[in-house]
């Protein structure tokens, strides 16, 4: 039986992602080495293609596990505290 917080991610699935992307960050546009949740993990529970972008690790990290009303809602507040972290 698998338990609510095992995640499904392959390594395969993260190479897949970050290809489409081109391996670059959905949200700043930086080179991308990781894989994120558009909708959270702890939220949803959804490892599907959909849902996941190509970020890099500062995005990924200032992401968390908040939910946004839109994509582009999270993307502008990501790059307004990626400001504060570059300075």
């Amino acid at each position: 039986m698998r338990k609510i917080d095992d995640r499904t991610l392959t390594p395969a699935q993260k190479q897949k992602i970050l290809e489409k992307y081109e391996n670059t960050c959905g949200y700043c546009f930086g080179i991308a080495e990781e894989v994120d949740h558009i909708l959270p993990w702890s939220y949803l529970h959804d490892d599907t293609e959909d849902n996941l972008i190509a970020s890099c690790w500062l995005c990924n990290i200032i992401a968390s596990n908040k939910v946004f009303d839109s994509f582009l809602l999270k993307q502008e507040y990501i790059q307004a505290k990626r400001y504060y972290f570059e300075k």
